[in-house]
C-alpha cells in the first residue's frame, strides 16, 4: 500500500536580508512579512521505494543550494538524494536566495540556507513519521488568473507585460491523498503563472498568490496543501501585476484556491461507487442508491531521475562578465553611499541584475555544447509529476501533458535548481526578455518535450 505523510515548517527570512531582487527596485530589505513563508514536505513510500517532495515559498534555489537540501533530507530519511525533490513556488517577493546578483547583507545568505536545511529536514522527518495508508485521486480544473506576459509594442519590441491574445495554460491540476476513512491527508495544487504580482515597489515579504491558494485549500478541503509551479516562463499575473497591490494577490490566490478546491472535492467522489438498492414510495417513487467506499488497491509507485542533454546557445565569456560585474557593483555601491537619486540607483541595479543573470549562465555552461539537465519523475498510479530546474514556456508544458500516456501529467519548472529560461523556438524569432536571458539554443525546448514524452512512454 502507498503511504503518505505531510508536515510543514516556517522559513521566514530575517528582515535584514535582501528582498525581491527586482532590477528596478531601489530598496534593499523588506519592511515586514505579510504572511509566513513555508517549507511543506510530502513523503511517499510503498515499502520498496520512497520519495520526499518539498515545496518552498521562495523564488529560486541554486543548483548547489538544492543539492545541499536534497542531500540533508535524503540522509535523514535514509534514501538516495535523487529520491528527493526540492521545488520553489517562484514568489518574487521573497528573500534573494538563489540569484547570483550582488546584494548587500550577503553574509546572511549562508546562515539562511543553513536554516532552510534544518527546517527541511525537520518537516521531512515529521512527514515521514505521519505516514498512513492512502488512496490517490486526481482531477483537473480551470482557472484564468494566468495571463500571457509577452507583450508586443507598436514598434515591434517584446516586453514583459500583458498580451491579451497570447497563449496561456488555464489548467489546474490537483491530487489528493486520503486515509482509510476517506479523510484528506495532503493535496497538491499545480498551476502555471509567475508570482510577480508584487513587484519592484513592494516592500512586503510575501509568498504572493501561491501562499493564499494553499491557505484557502486547507481551510476549504482540509489536509496539508503543496503548491507546484508549472511551465510559467511566458505566463504572469496580467495588468494587475508588477506593483504592490495586495488585493490582487488575495484575488488571484482565492480564485485559484476556489478552482483547486472544486477539483479536489470532485476527486473525492472517485473514492466511492454507487449501486441502485431500492424504491421508496414518498409521493414520488424515489430511487435509492447505496454508496460504498472502494477498497484501497495497491498503487503503482516509482521515482526516477534522468539526465537530459540540451544544446547550449551563444554565451559571453565568463571573465568578461566577471569584470563587468565588478565595475557595476562598484558603481551601485558608490551611488547608494552618495544617496543618489532613485532613478540612478534603479538604472545601476537593473544593469547589474541583467549582467549577473548572464554571468550565472556563463559560469555554468560557457564553452559547453550541451548541458545535462535533471528530469525528476514521480509516478503514482495514473498520475505522473515531472520536475526540471528550468523556466519552461506554457506551450512546452501543454505539449507534454497532451502527449503524455498518463491521464494526469503535472510538468513543473523550478525543481532541484535554477538554470534559467527554456524559451520556445517561436519566442526566439520574436525576441524579448526570456530569449535574452537563456543559456539554451532555440531547439532545446522541443528536444526536452520529445525526450520527456519518450521517458513517460517507457515508464507507462
Amino acid at each position: 500500500m502507498l503511504k503518505a505523510g505531510a508536515a510543514r515548517a516556517v522559513i521566514n527570512p530575517p528582515l535584514t536580508m535582501a528582498q525581491g531582487g527586482w532590477g528596478a527596485q531601489t530598496h534593499i530589505t523588506p519592511s515586514h512579512i505579510e504572511s509566513d513563508f513555508w517549507c511543506t514536505a510530502l513523503v511517499l513510500g510503498d515499502g520498496q521505494s520512497s520519495t520526499a517532495l518539498l515545496d518552498f515559498d521562495l523564488c529560486l534555489l541554486s543548483n548547489l543550494q538544492s543539492d545541499q537540501i536534497r542531500s540533508a533530507v535524503a540522509a535523514a530519511l535514509h534514501i538516495d538524494k535523487h529520491q528527493v525533490r526540492v521545488s520553489t513556488t517562484h514568489t518574487h517577493a521573497g528573500p534573494v536566495v538563489g540569484d547570483a546578483s550582488h546584494s548587500p547583507n550577503r553574509e546572511l545568505l549562508d546562515l539562511y540556507v543553513r536554516y532552510l536545511i534544518e527546517q527541511s529536514v525537520s518537516s521531512a522527518l515529521e512527514a515521514a513519521s505521519r505516514q498512513v495508508n492512502v488512496s490517490v485521486h486526481a482531477e483537473y480544473g480551470m482557472c484564468s488568473i494566468g495571463k500571457n506576459r509577452r507583450q508586443k509594442l507598436d514598434n515591434g519590441r517584446v516586453i514583459t507585460g500583458f498580451n491579451e491574445s497570447g497563449e496561456t495554460d488555464p489548467t489546474v491540476s490537483t491530487i489528493r491523498f486520503d486515509d482509510k476513512d476517506g479523510n484528506i491527508v495532503a493535496s497538491i495544487v499545480h498551476y502555471a503563472a509567475h508570482p510577480t504580482t508584487l513587484g519592484y515597489t513592494n516592500h512586503a515579504a510575501s509568498p504572493d498568490y501561491p501562499g493564499v491558494t494553499k491557505r484557502f485549500v486547507e481551510q476549504t478541503v482540509g489536509g496539508i496543501c503543496l503548491f507546484l509551479q508549472g511551465a510559467t516562463g511566458d505566463i504572469g499575473p496580467g495588468p494587475g501585476g508588477f506593483l504592490d497591490r495586495m488585493d490582487v494577490v488575495q484575488d488571484m490566490g482565492t480564485m485559484l484556491g476556489c478552482a483547486a478546491s472544486q477539483a479536489l472535492i470532485e476527486a473525492r467522489g472517485k473514492q466511492f461507487e454507487y449501486g441502485f438498492s431500492e424504491v421508496v414510495e414518498s409521493g414520488a417513487s424515489l430511487g435509492i442508491w447505496s454508496r460504498t467506499r472502494k477498497p484501497q488497491a495497491p498503487v503503482p509507485f516509482q521515482v526516477f531521475s534522468e539526465m537530459l542533454s540540451l544544446p547550449i546557445g551563444a554565451l559571453r565569456p565568463t571573465e568578461e562578465l566577471e569584470q563587468i560585474n565588478q565595475d557595476l557593483v562598484a558603481d551601485l555601491t558608490r551611488l547608494r553611499e552618495a544617496n543618489a537619486p532613485a532613478e540612478q540607483i534603479s538604472e545601476a541595479n537593473f544593469q547589474l541584475k541583467r549582467n549577473n543573470m548572464a554571468l550565472r549562465y556563463s559560469r555554468n555552461f560557457y564553452g559547453k555544447p550541451y548541458a545535462d539537465i535533471e528530469a525528476h519523475i514521480i509516478r503514482i498510479a495514473d498520475v505522473v509529476l515531472i520536475g526540471i530546474p528550468l523556466e519552461p514556456f506554457s506551450a512546452t508544458g501543454k505539449r507534454i501533458r497532451e502527449d503524455s500516456p498518463f491521464p494526469y501529467t503535472l510538468f513543473s519548472g523550478y525543481s532541484n535548481g535554477a538554470n534559467g529560461y527554456l524559451a520556445t523556438a517561436e519566442a526566439f524569432s520574436q525576441g524579448g526578455y526570456e530569449v535574452i536571458q537563456t543559456a539554451f539554443a532555440p531547439e532545446a525546448a522541443d528536444l526536452l518535450a520529445e525526450m520527456i514524452i519518450q521517458l513517460l512512454e517507457k515508464i507507462k
